[in-house]
């Protein structure tokens, strides 16, 4: 988490000015539906730190959700008029890290027993974060830059997954033609879903999020989809190995290796049914084993770093 808080740093302009509409429960009454939208939104996230948190109770992880709702509402309050009508499900997901990696840990507990006593209480970021008004001003400054990006809309995803496509067929034949087996339209469907669930939802590990993460706010749409085309090629060989044994390229995913999964997928006659497991599970199920996150946050920033590289070598560079 150290390394984000960094990046963020870095990213952002530092800026200990408070900020200037603090009117929280006027916005609230003023904006029903959208508070609605984001109050489910934050009433299914965070579980992913409780671990980070030692929060063994459930009770103690609604209430982080509550002092996040609310850091969340004066972050979006603060967003220029336009950025707010766009809010969508899964935006608030990016800043979920941010809250994570500057929160006082060291505090968390007290902070936390103290709302459970008295849910009327009112939330002093003051021992939430350690600079509240820095960290409310690198979110609202990162609010911005993703709604520039991406208009928080789902667009921009649609045309990630369509790129993903596209560096599947250039970089990864042999996956690109088992996933031929699945119609068009089911394939763009499932992509759309993989892409959104690396550049929003992230996944339940928190180091691996705070990785995925970096890459939404750094990477543009090519970048982004040639790291989620790496993951989905190096997903589908750890999960169904049998497909890819005799494939030359397996030698640019070297971290398949590394990677552990409980079972693999079973050899089928049926190339239907495995492309369309390798679609549905493949990635979702090798983002959430720890066994793997260490590597996979090492593969990860070593493709974004070395994109143009990657993009360049030839097998027989190997």
């Amino acid at each position: 988490m150290k390394n984000f808080r960094n990046f963020i740093a870095r990213s952002f302009k530092s800026s200990t000015a408070p900020l200037q509409n603090t009117k929280y429960h006027e916005y609230v009454t003023l904006n029903p539906k959208l508070y609605r939208q984001i109050q489910v939104d934050v009433n299914r996230g965070l579980w992913r730190f409780r671990s980070l948190f030692q929060l063994e109770q459930q009770e103690m992880c609604q209430m982080l959700q509550r002092i996040f709702l609310r850091y969340f509402i004066l972050v979006w309050m603060n967003l220029p008029p336009e950025s707010q009508d766009n809010y969508f499900q899964g935006v608030s997901d990016l800043f979920e890290v941010v809250f994570a990696s500057f929160m006082d840990v060291s505090k968390i507990q007290l902070i936390l027993s103290a709302l459970q006593f008295n849910v009327n209480a009112e939330i002093d970021f003051e021992l939430v974060f350690a600079q509240p008004n820095r960290v409310f001003n690198y979110s609202v400054q990162l609010g911005t830059l993703m709604h520039e990006k991406t208009q928080f809309g789902y667009a921009y995803y649609v045309k990630i997954a369509q790129q993903v496509v596209k560096d599947l067929k250039q970089y990864d034949p042999l996956l690109y033609s088992i996933m031929g087996q699945v119609p068009e339209q089911v394939q763009e469907g499932m992509l759309l879903k993989s892409t959104v669930n690396c550049g929003l939802h992230m996944t339940d590990l928190c180091g691996l999020s705070t990785i995925l993460a970096w890459c939404t706010i750094e990477g543009d749409q090519a970048v982004q989809a040639f790291i989620i085309q790496n993951l989905i090629s190096v997903s589908a060989r750890v999960y169904a190995p049998h497909y890819f044994d005799s494939d030359e390229r397996d030698q640019l995913y070297k971290i398949k290796g590394k990677l552990i999964l409980p079972k693999v997928a079973e050899p089928k006659n049926d190339y239907f049914e495995i492309a369309m497991e390798i679609l549905n599970d493949a990635l979702n199920i090798v983002l959430s084993s720890e066994d793997n996150e260490e590597s996979l946050m090492k593969f990860i920033t070593d493709l974004m770093k070395n994109e143009k590289t990657y993009k360049k070598r030839k097998i027989e560079d190997y």
